[in-house]
């Protein structure tokens, strides 16, 4: 847990005032604080044991975390905020003497309301930022079985995947870009990346004491299938980006969306540029 109070600063407040940011005389002047962490706490929690001895066990934890900090290519009021979460549950159960199944659930989140596009742009509102709300997940389900004193066998489906938005903060239908004067203005993209990739693993070791000496066979195979989803509501503002050069216009690009939705889990059969790869990988060892 951390706050501005408890810094000092080393931008003096008695900056000559041609450096010193203000909005109608000096826009591109520095901000007092602008540099700093405003914000800044991590809690977590986690709990845990047995449900009943020897048979069923648990674990769960949750974690927050949040900073704010001063941007100083923000020419408005406002700190550059993340915000991260995630959640995590596992659960033992042992079958028996011979089997076991173990279940494991991972999620987390990350919100950022004004990413910014251009990393050398100033912005004087927040209309030409993205905000960025994605999750991300992992689970497994597995078995463990001993078959026999010679024969040890594992089987596991996992899962792995993320849905990424980064979602335009104004209705503008135009993005204005001043190189010389680097500054920023309209709405940026509406767009999104999604990844899904699902694991089937099977593997077994099996132990053969012969005459002629010991083996230890071990063998399995694995099977990942992966989808990736992309598209673009648009690219700028109304899918158009306007380039100036110190007021001077010197380049005007169009684009066309390859989306129908985007900015949530369920939108990524709307996004229109799919891909897929399946892997499949299989060994035997003696």
């Amino acid at each position: 847990y951390e706050r501005n109070s408890w810094q000092s600063d080393n931008i003096s407040s008695n900056l000559p005032s041609q450096y010193v940011y203000n909005a109608t005389t000096n826009p591109s002047g520095i901000r007092l604080g602008s540099n700093e962490l405003n914000d800044y706490n991590d809690f977590n929690i986690n709990v845990g044991g047995p449900i009943k001895k020897d048979k069923i066990w648990w674990f769960g934890t949750y974690r927050t975390q949040f900073n704010a900090v001063g941007q100083p290519l923000f020419l408005f009021d406002k700190t550059f905020d993340t915000k991260l979460w995630n959640a995590v549950g596992k659960t033992t159960y042992q079958i028996n003497q011979k089997n076991k199944l173990i279940g494991y659930y991972q999620w987390g989140q990350k919100i950022q309301p004004n990413r910014l596009p251009f990393g050398t742009y100033t912005y004087r509102s927040e209309g030409p930022t993205n905000k960025q709300d994605s999750g991300s997940w992992v689970y497994k389900a597995e078995w463990n079985g001993t078959i026999s004193d010679k024969l040890y066998v594992e089987a596991r489906y996992g899962d792995f995947g993320y849905y990424f938005p980064l979602i335009a903060n104004s209705n503008e239908k135009y993005e204005w870009r001043d190189t010389g004067q680097t500054v920023v203005t309209g709405a940026n993209q509406i767009w999104q990346l999604d990844r899904d990739r699902k694991q089937y693993t099977a593997a077994a070791t099996y132990f053969l004491d012969t005459a002629k000496g010991s083996h230890t066979f071990k063998f399995g195979a694995e099977y990942l299938m992966e989808k990736g989803f992309q598209g673009y509501l648009q690219q700028w503002g109304g899918n158009i980006d306007h380039i100036y050069n110190n007021g001077v216009s010197s380049q005007v690009t169009f684009a066309f969306p390859t989306a129908t939705d985007a900015g949530s889990l369920s939108a990524h059969d709307e996004l229109n540029a799919q891909s897929a790869l399946d892997q499949f990988g299989a060994f035997v060892n003696d």
